[in-house]
This record gives C-alpha cells, sequence and structure tokens, in this order.
C-alpha cells in the first residue's frame, strides 16, 4: 500500500508542478465550457433569427399597471421593451401586414385586450375585483393577455417560456396588488420584501433553474469527466508507454500492480477535483445571471441541498474509475500512439452526442439507463437536479460503474501482464 501511496503523490506532484498542465486539465476546461454554455444560446439565435442582439419586445396597449410594474422591476430583467399604442400598431403593423413578416423573424408581441371597447386592461380587470368584493364569486374577467411569436424558431420559443415563467407570472401577482389592493379585506398586511433579497429569490427561480440545470450540467459534467480522464491517461499511459518510459518503470522494484493502482488513484482523484471545480464555475454561472438573461442555458437561482451534494460526491468517483478504466484498456489495446488517440477520442464524440440528447430531452430516463456504465451518471445527475433522486437507484449506478470499471481494469491487468 506504500508504494501505491508513492506512486499516486508522485504522478500528482507531477501534474501540479507544471502549473500550465494543472490549469490545463482541471480549470481551462471549466471555464470553456461555462463559457460555450453562454456563447451557444446567441448562436442559435443568430442562425433563427440572423441577429446577435436581443430583441426587444412589442408590447401592445400597455395598461399603467404593467408600465409601473416595468418601472418598479427595472434592472432585475434583461427584456427590453418597446411600447406601441392600439392604433400605432394597427395603422403600422396590422393594416400594412408587417406582424405576419415580424412574427416570422423572431420578432415577441404582448397584447393586452379587453372585450370591452369602451374600457382598458386596468379597467377590466378593477373591476372583475369590484364585482367579486360585492359577493359575486361568479364574476368573470374579459381581461386578456396574449404573445405572439413564432413557435418554429427554438430560441424564440425558450425566451417567450422564461418570459412567461419570470416576467408574466410576477406581473400577476403584481397587478393582484396594483389593481385589486383596494377590495382587501380589512386588517390583511401584505408582507413585502426586498426583490434582490437572495433567499426569496431563490425561493422564486430554484425550481426553473434546476428544471434548466438538469438538462445541461449532467452532460457536462460526463463530457468533461471523460475529457480529463483521458487527458491524463494519455500523459500517464499513453505517452509513457510511447516514450518507452512505462517499460522503465516495470522494471522497478515496485510492482507493476502498485504502479498502475498508484495511476489509477491519481486519475480518479483530479478527474473527481475538476468535476467539483467545473460545478462550482457552472454554479457560479448560473448566480451571476442574476437578471435571468433569456439566452443563457442556466437560469438564476441553481441550487443543490447538501443531501444531494453528497450524492453527487458520490457518485463522481465511481464513473471516474470506469472511465479511466475504459481509457486505460484502450491504451494497452493498442500499439501506434495515433490509433491510440484516435480510439480514445471516440467516446468523446459518443459523451458530446449524449450531452445533446440530455438537453433536448423532457422525459424522464427509463430504469435501463440506470444499468448502463457512464451513462448512468447522467440519468442520476438529472434525477438530483430535478429532486427525483433516490438511494436505491444511486446506489445501483454507482454499483454498476465500480462492476464494470473493475471488469475492464482485471482483464487488461491480466491480458498485459499486469498482476
Amino acid at each position: 500500500m506504500r508504494r501505491i501511496v508513492c506512486v499516486f503523490k508522485w504522478e500528482i506532484s507531477k501534474i501540479f508542478d507544471n502549473w500550465r498542465k494543472a490549469l490545463a486539465v482541471i480549470l481551462l476546461p471549466a471555464v470553456i465550457m461555462m463559457l460555450a454554455l453562454n456563447i451557444f444560446p446567441m448562436i442559435i439565435n443568430y442562425m433563427s433569427t440572423g441577429s446577435l442582439n436581443q430583441r426587444p419586445i412589442y408590447v401592445v396597449n400597455a395598461p399603467a399597471s404593467f408600465l409601473d410594474y416595468v418601472d418598479s422591476t427595472e434592472g432585475t430583467t434583461v427584456y427590453k421593451y418597446n411600447f406601441i399604442p392600439l392604433d400605432g400598431f394597427i395603422e403600422e403593423y396590422f393594416d400594412t401586414g408587417r406582424y405576419n413578416d415580424a412574427v416570422q423573424n423572431g420578432d415577441i408581441f404582448l397584447f393586452f385586450s379587453s372585450e370591452m371597447e369602451d374600457e382598458d386592461f386596468d379597467k377590466e380587470v378593477s373591476g372583475f375585483y369590484e364585482t367579486l368584493a360585492s359577493g359575486d364569486t361568479d364574476a368573470e374577467s374579459d381581461a386578456v393577455i396574449y404573445i405572439g411569436y413564432n413557435s418554429e424558431l427554438i430560441s424564440v420559443e425558450n425566451k417567450v417560456l422564461q418570459f412567461e415563467d419570470t416576467v408574466l407570472s410576477d406581473y400577476q401577482d403584481y397587478a393582484e396588488d396594483y389593481l385589486g389592493s383596494a377590495y382587501a379585506k380589512i386588517g390583511i398586511d401584505y408582507f413585502s420584501v426586498d426583490s434582490f433579497n437572495p433567499v426569496t429569490k431563490t425561493l422564486t427561480y430554484r425550481s426553473s433553474a434546476n428544471t434548466g440545470a438538469a438538462r445541461v450540467i449532467p452532460g457536462v459534467l460526463a463530457l468533461l469527466m471523460y475529457y480529463c480522464a483521458y487527458s491524463l491517461s494519455c500523459d500517464m499511459f499513453a505517452s509513457e508507454k510511447d516514450r518507452g518510459f512505462f517499460t522503465k518503470l516495470l522494471m522497478t522494484p515496485v510492482k507493476p500492480s502498485e504502479i498502475i493502482k498508484g495511476k489509477f488513484m491519481a486519475i480518479i482523484s483530479i478527474v473527481t477535483v475538476a468535476s467539483v471545480v467545473t460545478f462550482f464555475f457552472l454554479f457560479l454561472s448560473s448566480w451571476l445571471n442574476r437578471s435571468n438573461d433569456a439566452m443563457s442555458l442556466l437560469p438564476f437561482g441553481m441550487l443543490l441541498t447538501p443531501t444531494q451534494l453528497i450524492y453527487m460526491l458520490l457518485v463522481i468517483p465511481g464513473t471516474a474509475f470506469t472511465m479511466t478504466a475504459l481509457t486505460f484498456n484502450i491504451t494497452f489495446a493498442l500499439t501506434k500512439m495515433d490509433e491510440i488517440i484516435t480510439n480514445l477520442q471516440f467516446p468523446l464524440v459518443l459523451f458530446l452526442f449524449d450531452f445533446f440528447i440530455s438537453m433536448f430531452r423532457w422525459q424522464r430516463p427509463v430504469w435501463l439507463e440506470y444499468l448502463i456504465p457512464m451513462h448512468n451518471t447522467i440519468a442520476v445527475v438529472r434525477d438530483i437536479f430535478m429532486s427525483q433522486h433516490s438511494l436505491p437507484r444511486i446506489l445501483i449506478s454507482i454499483l454498476v460503474n465500480i462492476l464494470a470499471g473493475t471488469i475492464i481494469y482485471r482483464k487488461t491487468c491480466k491480458k498485459e501482464g499486469f498482476q
């Protein structure tokens, strides 16, 4: 055991003595991925709308309550508005046919209307509350909020869905106080909080933020974990084997199995640390998005409980072990360096493909997915962010990864004589 620890310390010191290598393995991939997650939606937006900039939301016939709401929330959202009176919209967009063209090109229109032509939106809502206050519990309101947009454009639809979740739902509560407080029962005190309070922000946005994170972070973690294991295996196994240095190591008094185990421990430890660093940067990216920019794949407020964090930390080492065993097997199954690198990169493509699948899927993983080594990590982490996790599924995933890694490890060691 002492020799295994000695090899482990030696490999760790080799990585961290070279700060450029340590940066490239641990920090750089996390930073690049964080930037990519913020740039990718902009590219999608450009491909679908032909513009990198966010277009304003055209608000037609905006009532006084919404104008006051926009003023009160200025600086807390990234949405820009272009207010158009109803007559101006009819003259400029409806009569000329520009409305259909604008919507097809990615513009979003927000309409406030009332069935009563002589009343605006606010008067209709106020009348509704007045009717309720008089005792008519069957009262109905004809006030309507309608969003016109092109649902075939993915970036536009995502922006509308987030706008409905973060702005319109909040505006409904605001309008209830703004227009209906005069008809509230006497003696009721409304509890008001600072809109910038992180606790209330978290309670408001955590559900949608974790839902968005569940589509992105599991695939990102798996992708970067394999990239890290692949890079370290290239350095500790493939490069040393290609230079003949690994053969010299086998000639030392240290047993081959002890050398392999020490290197395995080093790779698993570094991959685990790199995964935690990656999660920290993704967490930071979410919380820096305080204005809840619709262009970001990580909405504001992503947060896990301590128990959920512990579950993630339990899953990562087992997955890192399986990935290391896989790269170890590929390295010693081939002889030429270019063939080794090519075959090591192939699973990276599969993880990238898995990342895009998880980003665009909405249904829960099926039971079979928890039995697939390495892929089950994506399923488990997704469940953790969605608060749908269960301890049996987590344990099954960990055991499946450890079992698969052990089989691959022992098979490779037996074939190469590293006993």
